[in-house]
């Protein structure tokens, strides 16, 4: 049956229940007309994939089907204009359109001064909200008012404006030349080179800036100091250097919080930072206050289904990192159904390397309690999954606690198998460095020992000893070290894992 991607069917899956609502009140007038039937096919279907056979079977006989491309697109229209009617109060851009539409309208009836009214409000709200782009769109077009209502002392007047002009376009500069810096850095970070030997020369163009080295004492606008601070957070993560990228993170929640109004109208933002904060804290073992700041974000008001995964995806993924770290494994067990029937609500919403992410520490923690069959299902979700390039980390560490899972259940010839594989996946992804090829090695030997217990003691020795020797070189250690060494050491110390983590 013939499948594709369709623009409408992903616009109403993205649909709350409330938007749902507000637009069939809305439409209710139109009584049941061929858009509104086809809504209604589109939001049964299965959240999966757009079919239009289904359509084209459900409606066979029925006229509209020869014109069904341009009905798709009438009712695309018609469902936006609702989401922006029912959201116009909630954000701000459509507050300050609306007040230049209105200028505009009063400018042209030759309105002058209801016309600057409608200027003037709209430059105050968009002062408030750090609309800098805006607002020189509004200083703009108060320059033709100035002019017709023919205003006392000109060139003063101009002069200010001139003043004000320049003003908005330096912020605009500096605001632009932070958020270049930050996205400069963000994009290795997310692409997973954190590992690149040619790192260094490939961000050299950041580094040697001087907004990177000298930063002026005070930035012009709030955005410009979120993207300031938000660059340094990228930068230390991408060193490995979580102290320092904790700092700065500890920092950029302090300049939101003293902006409350920032956060009432960007709450995913805030959301995203404060989901980032903790994930510093739990990274330097600063566990203080983690279940405060979950209760904060739990209770932002949220405004769309897509924002309600984000809150969702970030609690408990946390929530789960959080107790593993604390030995609350308990807890930890108890919110893995959670997180099932979680996804199964949120999981169209959660971009794959995020999903990886879940999968990666409910995968760790099933390794930690030693249950090796459970691992394999949380395995086989990151590795099946090939439609995300990002999380190259969490997809490398899968594969090296899959030969773990395969050695404990005694599956010797699955390894077999497995060393093969391995090896040319993590070469091919640039992902073969020193802790993998010593993985190998060791489990390949390990494969074939069979049930000589003092041979296998023997290669564990061998494999603990080469890992010691690399934390006592000093490099940070990457993904999964610390829990193949302490699952080698609880081998060697016939001790459970969960004790030694």
């Amino acid at each position: 049956m013939k499948k594709k991607s369709d623009d409408l069917f992903q616009l109403i899956k993205s649909l709350t229940p409330n938007e749902k609502r507000y637009f069939k009140l809305s439409r209710k007038q139109d009584g049941e007309t061929n858009y509104m039937r086809l809504f209604d096919a589109i939001d049964v279907m299965d959240d999966d994939e757009y079919d239009e056979e289904v359509i084209r079977e459900k409606f066979e006989g029925e006229q509209f089907l020869s014109s069904l491309h341009t009905l798709k697109h009438h009712l695309y229209s018609l469902v936006l204009k609702s989401l922006r009617n029912s959201k116009e109060e909630n954000f701000i851009e459509s507050q300050l359109y609306n007040l230049l539409s209105e200028a505009a309208i009063l400018q042209e009836r030759g309105l002058f001064k209801l016309s600057e009214n409608q200027l003037k409000k709209a430059l105050r709200i968009a002062q408030k909200h750090d609309k800098q782009l805006i607002i020189l769109e509004i200083l703009r077009r108060q320059l033709s008012n100035l002019i017709e209502m023919g205003v006392k002392n000109v060139n003063e007047s101009f002069q200010t404006h001139w003043q004000l002009i320049d003003n908005a376009l330096a912020n605009i500069v500096q605001e632009y030349n932070y958020t270049k810096l930050h996205y400069g850095l963000m994009i290795p970070l997310r692409h997973g080179m954190r590992r690149d030997p040619q790192l260094d020369a490939k961000i050299a163009w950041i580094t040697d800036d001087n907004l990177f080295n000298k930063p002026p004492e005070k930035p012009r606008t709030f955005e410009a100091e979120l993207y300031r601070l938000s660059m340094f957070v990228a930068y230390y993560f991408l060193k490995y250097d979580i102290p320092e990228a904790f700092v700065y993170q500890q920092q950029l929640i302090d300049h939101w919080r003293a902006y409350p109004d920032m956060i009432k109208h960007r709450p995913r933002l805030y959301l995203i930072q404060l989901s980032n904060y903790i994930n510093c804290k739990i990274s330097i073992e600063q566990y203080d206050g983690i279940e405060e700041i979950v209760q904060e974000m739990d209770n932002l008001k949220l405004q769309s289904f897509r924002d309600q995964a984000e809150r969702f995806h970030n609690i408990k993924n946390h929530l789960l990192r959080y107790y593993i770290n604390t030995r609350q494994y308990g807890k930890a067990e108890v919110l893995v159904p959670e997180i099932r029937e979680g996804l199964e609500i949120y999981s169209s919403k959660i971009n794959e390397a995020r999903l990886i992410t879940i999968y990666y520490h409910i995968l760790t923690l099933n390794f930690i309690l030693e249950k090796h069959e459970a691992c394999i299902e949380w395995i086989d979700k990151i590795l099946n999954n090939d439609r995300t390039t990002p999380q190259k980390e969490a997809k490398q560490i899968a594969r090296i606690f899959e030969l773990a899972a395969h050695y404990e259940m005694g599956n010797h010839r699955v390894l077999d198998s497995l060393f093969e594989s391995t090896y040319k996946k993590l070469k091919r992804s640039n992902a073969l460095m020193d802790f993998e090829k010593q993985v190998l090695k060791h489990f390949k030997k390990l494969a074939k020992t069979n049930d000589d217990k003092e041979k296998k003691r023997k290669l564990l020795q061998e494999f603990f000893h080469e890992l010691e020797q690399s934390i006592n070189n000093g490099r940070p250690m990457p993904a999964g070290f610390t829990e193949i060494y302490l699952w080698i050491k609880s081998k060697l110390e016939n001790r459970p894992l969960r004790d030694l983590i």
